[in-house]
């Protein structure tokens, strides 16, 4: 099974299900356009390998809850100051995260 990280904005982990190319069109075709480049910067493949990580995504898919061996898998494998939080997804801290990854990285790549 492989696994996105922040495929939508209020989850952290997901199954994949459809290519990633496809979920990348529709975030550029739907999604409002001050959202597009915070969602495409976060929307990545999850490396999940060991039983242990296999067991912290499945518990996460029953309870939404996120256990420390999540929490270090996102924090290795995401951008460094990912504002996505359990209660309001990667939009909380949104203009100021927003606002960082757009003027002080520069452009987001999109392809």
């Amino acid at each position: 099974m492989k696994y996105l990280w922040h495929c939508h904005h209020i989850d952290l982990i997901e199954a994949q299900i459809f290519p990633m190319k496809k979920r990348r069109e529709h975030i550029r075709k739907d999604k409002l356009a001050i959202e597009v480049p915070l969602r495409l910067l976060l929307f990545r493949r999850a490396v999940i390998e060991t039983d242990v990580e296999v067991a912290a995504v499945r518990l996460y898919f029953k309870s939404a809850k996120v256990n420390s061996v999540l929490k270090r898998l996102h924090k290795e494998q995401c951008e460094p100051d990912c504002p996505w939080t359990l209660k309001g997804g990667i939009f909380t801290k949104f203009s100021r995260t927003l606002y960082r990854y757009v003027t002080k990285k520069g452009p987001v790549k999109t392809s």
